[in-house]
């Protein structure tokens, strides 16, 4: 997850942004793992 800029320090001000970019990140290592 480190890979992801974002999720290095948390810059958002809603806990729902980092929500979804949590559920991005994971989205992304998951295809890479199908692939």
């Amino acid at each position: 997850m480190t890979h992801h800029r974002r999720l290095a320090r948390d810059y958002e001000r809603h806990e729902h942004s980092s929500e979804a970019f949590i559920h991005i990140a994971m989205t992304c290592v998951m295809l890479r793992r199908l692939a």
